[in-house]
Parts: structure tokens; C-alpha cells; sequence
């Protein structure tokens, strides 16, 4: 076991060839090169497993699930997640279909917008033609729209079984 501690109200550094290569900054994080800057420091990482589900944004729906996972990685306020979900049948409910997700993110494009997701197999929403997909993160869910036959975007609403795969990436508040 190594210790290292400091009982004074100071940063820890640490050097290579006389040049600061890491700094514990006393009022928290972690910062590299010789940056003071608490604004730049490094200050909570996260991995994590959460399980995903479907919701509508009208009533209550039920989904039966064949399986489904999500992982995410968090690093200060940004928010990388991965999820697999494989739905065996879905009643109720009506509007359009979300995805749950581990945390509540930024909204508002006064705060970076609302995030980016992308859709690897979207299998369960065949029948929308999902290859002409889009959806945003708001709050905690995913909002999964498509583009239709008049080039406009509309929610997705039609579902039944199947796969739903994706990424995102956004700011948490």
C-alpha cells in the first residue's frame, strides 16, 4: 500500500524531468501538465450498468423484454451510453416511444443542446423506415422519431417486437 497525504489546504503535485505532470488539487481533481485551473480539473468519472426501458410519452405501456443492458461511462458533466434492448411484445400506452436513461440531462440549446443519439438496429421499428431515424435526449429519456414519406419528422409510434441498439452521448445537469 502507498499513502500519500497532505494535510495542508494545498495541491499535490507530482513531477518528471522537473516538469509538473499531475496535480491533486486541494479544493478537488485532478489536473495534468501544470494547469491550475479548477475549471479544467478533472473532478468525477463513473462506470456503470443501468437497465434501459421502454415508456411512451401518453399513458402507461407494458413491455415484455427478451433481454436488455445499458452501460455508460461518465466523465465530469458528459455522459457516453451504450443499450440493447430486444422486445417480445408491447401493449398500452400511446404517443410517441422513449428510452429511460441513467441521469437527467441538460435541455435547452442555451446549455449545448440536447445530446445525440444514434440507433445501430432499429429492427423493432422496422415498418418506420427507422434508416431515416433521429431522436434527442430530453431530461431522462430518448425520444425516437422518424423522417416520414413527406420528409417531416414525426415520433415513432409503431412498434410490436423486435431490436432497438443505439449510442449516446450528452450533458448532464
Amino acid at each position: 500500500e502507498l499513502l500519500f497525504q497532505n494535510k495542508e489546504a494545498s495541491s499535490t503535485r507530482f513531477f518528471t524531468s522537473d516538469y509538473e505532470r499531475l496535480r491533486i488539487q486541494a479544493g478537488g481533481g485532478i489536473s495534468f501538465n501544470g494547469d491550475t485551473a479548477a475549471a479544467n480539473a478533472l473532478d468525477d468519472y463513473e462506470e456503470g450498468f443501468w437497465t434501459p426501458a421502454f415508456q411512451r410519452s401518453g399513458g402507461t405501456v407494458s413491455v415484455s423484454y427478451t433481454y436488455r443492458t445499458g452501460k455508460y461511462t461518465k466523465i465530469g458533466n458528459m455522459v457516453f451510453m451504450w443499450w440493447d434492448l430486444q422486445v417480445s411484445s408491447e401493449s398500452g400506452g400511446s404517443g410517441g416511444w422513449q428510452i429511460t436513461l441513467p441521469f437527467t440531462f441538460v435541455s435547452g440549446s442555451s446549455h449545448g443542446g440536447h445530446g445525440v443519439t444514434v440507433l445501430r438496429d432499429s429492427s423493432l421499428f422496422g415498418r418506420l423506415n427507422m434508416a431515416d431515424s433521429g431522436s434527442f435526449i430530453q431530461n431522462d429519456y430518448i425520444a425516437l422519431y422518424y423522417i416520414n414519406s413527406s420528409g417531416n419528422e414525426v415520433q415513432a409510434v409503431s412498434v410490436g417486437h423486435g431490436r432497438c441498439t443505439g449510442q449516446a452521448w450528452g450533458y448532464v445537469s
